[in-house]
């Protein structure tokens, strides 16, 4: 479980802080 979550979270990490960077 912790291993899908820790890739969902590798994936999402960079779009989020693009995002933030963005604004």
């Amino acid at each position: 479980f912790w291993g899908a979550a820790a890739k969902m979270l590798g994936k999402a990490l960079p779009g989020l802080i693009s995002m933030f960077q963005k604004n």
